[in-house]
């Protein structure tokens, strides 16, 4: 089975090290499948890193700034090279696929004609106005690959699926090319994101599950070891799409931090276990509240809305304020230690508000 990546799979991992390119490359070894990742998509990351490394020094920079304003005083920071670190990721980048194995097959044989004519078409996953060029090319390459085994497409870009409310099922123009390939319609699956994936495809070893949940439930020193990791984590807490900070569609907000955490609730759902690693997939309920900096502009808007936040210090054109308490659902990767089965370090993996559901 081949594994196709796309970009957007590498947002907040762009060096490969996390928990789900960790299993993906475990399950490799073993001969479960073969990661794929396009040349237009290995080409297109470097980009996508340095515009991730820039965003991040912008909010280093805004942090200081408002400790500076309260008048904290904080060790010397040495804000990244950014010109510097984004000439490196390109060799880095290819060092971590040649590590992995994976494959980057060259971009697909077909011409510029053959893509105009889909373009004026708006065959997907081409839009109006010609919009969809490197998803095309995405496209071409898993044609091929279906053409030799089954295909997994990992992507959360809407133009593949058939509709927003149907994001796991494969636009009726991509069924419609495998068909007249001779290829069944299922031989291309659509999954949106590397998380659901590993929940679908990856076994969980259940002699580890077992023995983490009866420890959760008989151990308190193990119980409490492994919230005082969870707890670490949610310091850290990165908010993602799905979580809300401020309710606004207006008012826009940076630099969000965790003022305060919580934490409620801890299930376990899966075990994984790899060349001595092992890891938990676990589910946590928490309440946190943020602390954010807005514009004047923006934070007009949140008063005009009535919306849970206050304002606290005024800086130069940037105002900052901390929200009232969100309930999140977050999954963690929970590393174990090989040796002693202790809890360590947890990895977040996604999270959205408690009321939309079970991740």
């Amino acid at each position: 089975m081949f594994v196709v990546l796309d970009t957007n799979s590498f947002h907040g991992d762009p060096m490969l090290r996390g928990r789900n390119f960790r299993l993906l490359g475990a399950e490799q070894q073993r001969g479960a499948l073969q990661i794929v990742v396009p040349e237009a998509v290995r080409a297109e990351l470097p980009k996508r890193f340095r515009e991730q490394l820039t965003h991040a020094s912008a909010g280093a920079s805004k942090a200081l700034a408002k400790l500076a304003a309260l008048d904290v005083k904080t060790p010397t920071l040495e804000l990244p090279d950014i010109e510097a670190a984004s000439q490196a990721y390109p060799l880095l980048l290819k060092a971590h696929l040649n590590e992995l194995g994976i494959l980057v097959p060259s971009l697909p044989e077909i011409s510029v004609g053959q893509l105009f004519e889909l373009a004026i078409e708006e065959r997907r996953p081409f839009r109006a106005g010609g919009r969809g060029f490197k998803d095309a090319l995405i496209w071409q390459t898993v044609l091929g690959l279906a053409e030799k085994d089954g295909t997994v497409l990992i992507s959360n870009d809407r133009d593949f699926a058939q509709s927003e409310n149907q994001p796991t099922v494969l636009h009726h123009h991509l069924r419609e090319d495998l068909e007249m390939a001779g290829l069944a319609s299922e031989t291309v699956r659509l999954v949106k994101d590397l998380q659901m994936f590993v929940s679908e495809y990856v076994p969980s070893n259940t002699l580890i599950l077992d023995q983490a949940r009866q420890l959760l439930e008989t151990d308190a020193t193990w119980a409490d070891t492994l919230g005082e990791q969870l707890g670490k984590a949610l310091v850290r807490f990165v908010p993602e799409r799905g979580v809300t900070v401020v309710a606004s569609n207006n008012a826009q907000v940076e630099n969000v931090i965790v003022a305060d955490s919580r934490l409620d609730a801890i299930g376990i759902d899966a075990a994984y276990e790899s060349d001595g690693q092992r890891w938990l997939d676990v589910t946590v309920e928490a309440t946190l509240a943020f602390e954010f900096a807005t514009s004047p502009l923006s934070a007009e808007w949140l008063a005009e809305e009535k919306a849970d936040i206050e304002i606290d210090a005024e800086g130069d054109s940037v105002l900052y304020g901390h929200t009232g308490e969100r309930a999140v659902l977050i999954s963690y990767a929970v590393d174990l230690d090989p040796d002693t089965f202790a809890p360590g370090p947890a990895e977040q993996v996604h999270a959205e508000d408690l009321h939309a559901g079970a991740t």
